[in-house]
């Protein structure tokens, strides 16, 4: 019964909820329905009142967390929720030590201090102003071709997973290369994906996804203890709150891991299509690095299996892998 309660709560995305409305839709008693509220607030949720048939869920409770993604993921997954970890990143590998083949995972923590974006960044946040969570998958080998079709695809499930979860209208999100999501210029999520070969036969491929919120968390360097109000690309960073869009992190959650699990087995030109939707790189003269070097030339296409295609000044075809490689500024 609470868990329904909750759902619909959240569902609301932060508006007004009529109770009544509420209690004919779930077949709720007044009674039932406050016993159902009574008990999420006794779980850590913040539930107002607003008026005699009007409540507000404001924050949904991390002790309820893991039954709810359970109930709404289904079986295929192993659910941990941490009210604090490091990094959910290192939490994930030890989880995928216990899964097989097929199953899936998720670690998500109420508040991380430990986290790192792509190429040893640090992921800075305060505590409960972001969703910061692992998903990981269970395969029985290593396959490049997963490695460079996951790397597209997560940024395009990270987006399609906040577009369904916020509130109408959907936020116009763009992404940048080779997977952080930007409200305009500024960030507001981003991902980092790992592989861990667990034991023979047996490779855990772990997506890290950060998302702001409440307020902004920084990718980058620290100045005399405190987070730098910038990104690693030098703009500015933003919330989901600050943008005006309502969420809760465990429905935001859910929503991106459904869309990640829905990428797994999409079609290699599905990806691509709705990365071009979100991005304007094409036919473009942009520089790169990768391994330690400097590409600089026009972007002829992006490709699920060969990642990046670059075309130099004296007419050279490049391909850079989309994992490794991240757009250079000068």
């Amino acid at each position: 019964m609470q868990l329904s309660v909750l759902e619909r709560l959240s569902a609301a995305g932060k508006s007004p909820v009529d109770t009544a409305r509420l209690g004919d839709t779930l077949s709720l008693t007044p009674v039932q329905l406050q016993e159902a509220i009574d008990g999420l607030v006794a779980h850590g949720c913040i539930i107002k009142k607003e008026s005699h048939q009007v409540v507000r869920l404001y924050r949904t409770g991390i002790s309820t967390w893991k039954d709810y993604l359970e109930n709404r993921l289904g079986d295929r997954y192993r659910v941990q929720v941490y009210a604090q970890t490091g990094s959910t990143q290192d939490v994930a590998a030890r989880l995928a030590m216990e899964m097989s083949s097929g199953d899936l995972g998720l670690v998500i923590a109420g508040n991380q201090t430990q986290g790192r974006g792509r190429l040893n960044r640090k992921w800075y946040s305060k505590e409960n102003q972001s969703l910061t969570f692992s998903w990981v998958m269970m395969e029985p080998d290593f396959k490049e071709i997963r490695a460079e079709r996951l790397t597209l695809g997560a940024g395009v499930a990270l987006c399609q997973g906040i577009e369904k979860a916020c509130s109408k209208p959907s936020p116009a999100l763009q992404m940048k290369w080779p997977n952080d999501i930007y409200l305009g210029d500024r960030k507001l999520a981003g991902i980092l994906i790992e592989t861990r070969r667990i034991a023979e036969g047996k490779i855990a491929w772990i997506v890290g996804v950060g998302v702001n919120m409440e307020t902004s968390s920084y990718m980058g360097i620290q100045h005399q203890g405190l987070a730098m109000e910038r990104n690693e690309r030098g703009f500015k960073s933003v919330s989901l709150k600050q943008a005006g869009y309502g969420a809760s992190r465990v429905v935001l959650c859910r929503h991106i891991a459904q869309s990640l699990e829905k990428m797994i087995d999409a079609e290699a030109k599905a990806i691509l299509d709705a990365w071009h939707q979100r991005c304007d790189m094409i036919g473009k003269e942009m520089a790169f690095s990768h391994d330690g070097h400097v590409y600089r030339g026009m972007v002829m296409q992006l490709c699920p299996e060969q990642g990046l295609i670059l075309q130099t000044a004296d007419g050279s075809i490049i391909h850079l892998p989309s994992r490794s490689t991240s757009t250079h500024l000068d």
